[in-house]
């Protein structure tokens, strides 16, 4: 499906380019793994890459190899493709065809083709090819690859986030050389990020007849369930390759895991794991994802069957305050109407509503390929990162409050029935009334607890206000959390306001912070003022404000990794 859509981008790419260029121009695909976790972008075709039909020759993609080998790949995994799909040329004084460099206009045409190549190939790694390709993709022409310095990029394309490494092209006589200083350099780190992009998800289910067919966890399932940031993901769909649900689900997991949150997939169609390894997924579990898809009315009876076991197990401690991010994904109608369905059995489990997503998709390639689509569930998923990491958001619902009731007497059935001229005392006459003993005082005292909740709510808000005023270095030395295993210097760059500019000294277990500017640090942090307030607010982390371009940074990238651990913001 993926093939198809990129020959149709190619042909429009083509027609555009006749017009525009009045030139007929054969141009070459991309080629390789369309769903593969590596894309190779060279700048353009040469003669011979041109005759023989492809992106790059036999002995360049031999040269490339030991670096994929290092990250445990393999050629044939990767997908590759050129930034001009064609070999740009002109005509000699005799007559001959012969290369020239690319004009500025043929980069104009093929980059928004090629942002759209790489969000539907959607790798976890950008390998770039020359100093051009590395100049266009990041749009800095002042740009050059220099294998010896630290040269891994982040680009933003289609509202995703993707890295970039840049290396030689192949032909130049240095490119062997210099990979190797790459290789020794870059490995581990990528060979990390690849491993933690990889979905860590244990893809179990359900079988409708042995649901409830106890399995012992093992010790590995039980080492997976550790401390770790874990979200539990419960389809329950038929599985259908052209189920949109499919393709919403691994865009969210793609976009969780990218934040360091351990995925728990269970396909309920086709599992063989019992209730009780599902229902410990689910304990472990800060947050938990339901997703179904909706042929008419109702949830499908595989989810309609699980909620129910949920129920009658009566374990309410596995969903007490477990946000949900509801997934209801229709191809004709009654996504909402499901949804409330889905919600309510949530809280009534003792779960609370996180997020959700609904939409009525007829089928998976039309989301497929839908980049704004796309885009718009990586934006849910990220709110649910941000709602589960801060716990915020979460507001109490009447199921799940403890309701205080004024227990007022009623008169008995029996005594309406006899004689009301019969004498019956005073105190027994009010109470069949209904009527509060010292209603005065009943009143004053609900008076003087709504005061007394509000002076905590104004001492609160009082309190985040004076928070929130704070200097910056003040607010890091209150929320360092003591490390005894870290000795860095980090410099905050606040681009828009250079008074702001704050450094951080962490020696172990202590922290030197103040206003100002270092000559050397082990990591720089650079962004507008706004966006920085909103880490520090602690309304943004700093992981995806690297990784969506809002701040910048330079230098361990591991220290920037590991921010949100060493400060409780």
């Amino acid at each position: 499906m993926k093939q198809d859509k990129i020959r149709e981008m190619f042909n429009s790419c083509a027609k555009e380019l006749g017009e525009k260029t009045n030139e007929m121009q054969d141009l070459i695909l991309g080629e390789g793994n369309t769903d593969g976790d590596i894309m190779i972008i060279a700048e353009f075709t040469s003669a011979k890459e041109e005759a023989q039909h492809k992106n790059l020759l036999d002995h360049e993609r031999k040269k490339i190899e030991p670096l994929l080998e290092a990250i445990g790949y393999s050629y044939e995994q990767v997908y590759t493709t050129h930034l001009l799909k064609y070999r740009p040329c002109r005509t000699n004084k005799e007559g001959r065809l012969v290369s020239r460099a690319a004009k500025k206009e043929e980069y104009s045409i093929f980059m928004p083709y090629l942002k759209k190549e790489i969000a539907l190939i959607n790798p976890k790694l950008i390998i770039t090819l020359g100093n051009k390709t590395l100049q266009q993709l990041t749009g800095d022409d002042s740009l050059l690859v220099k294998p010896e310095e630290d040269q891994l990029f982040v680009v933003s394309i289609q509202g995703k986030s993707y890295k970039v490494l840049p290396l030689l092209h192949p032909s130049q006589k240095q490119f062997t050389e210099e990979l190797e200083i790459v290789i020794q350099r870059e490995t581990e780190r990528i060979t990390q990020f690849l491993n933690a992009n990889k979905n860590k998800e244990e893809k179990v289910a359900i079988p409708k007849k042995r649901l409830f067919q106890k399995i012992q966890l093992g010790k590995k399932e039980e080492e997976s369930l550790g401390n770790e940031k874990c979200i539990t993901m419960i389809y329950g769909g038929e599985g259908y390759v052209d189920d949109p649900v499919l393709v919403a689900l691994e865009r969210i997991s793609h976009v969780l895991t990218e934040l360091g949150v351990t995925m728990h997939r269970i396909d309920l169609y086709k599992s063989k794991a019992s209730m009780e390894t599902i229902l410990e997924y689910m304990s472990k579990s800060i947050g938990v994802v339901l997703a179904i898809n909706v042929e008419w009315y109702g949830i499908g009876y595989r989810m309609q069957e699980f909620l129910d076991q949920c129920f009658y197990r009566g374990e309410k401690a596995v969903f007490a305050n477990t946000p949900l991010f509801g997934m209801v994904i229709s191809r004709k109608a009654y996504e909402f109407e499901a949804y409330t369905h889905l919600l309510k059995s949530w809280e009534y489990l003792g779960g609370v509503e996180g997020i959700n997503l609904l939409a009525s998709i007829e089928s998976a390639v039309a989301l497929e390929t839908n980049f704004e689509w796309l885009f718009g569930i990586d934006k849910k998923a990220e709110a649910f990162f941000r709602l589960i990491q801060q716990k915020k958001g979460l507001l109490p619902r009447s199921g799940k409050i403890e309701k205080v009731f004024v227990e007022i007497p009623v008169a008995d059935a029996r005594i309406e029935q006899q004689n009301l001229s019969e004498p019956i005392g005073e105190e027994k006459r009010r109470a069949d009334k209904g009527i509060i003993e010292n209603y005065d005082s009943y009143i004053e005292k609900q008076q003087e607890d709504i005061h007394q909740l509000g002076s905590l709510f104004k001492q609160k808000l009082s309190a985040e206000t004076i928070k929130g005023e704070k200097p910056w270095p003040e607010r890091f030395k209150e929320s360092y959390i003591n490390k005894a295993d870290i000795s860095a210097k980090i410099q905050i760059v606040v681009e828009d306001d250079p008074r702001e500019n704050t450094v951080l000294e962490l020696n172990n277990q202590s922290i030197r912070a103040y206003y100002g500017q270092i000559g050397e640090s082990n990591v720089v942090i650079m962004g507008k003022k706004s966006n920085l307030r909103r880490i520090m607010d602690g309304k943004l982390t700093m992981q995806r404000a690297f990784m969506t371009g809002e701040i910048k940074a330079k230098g361990d990238f591991t220290l920037l990794y590991k921010f949100e651990g060493l400060f409780s913001l």
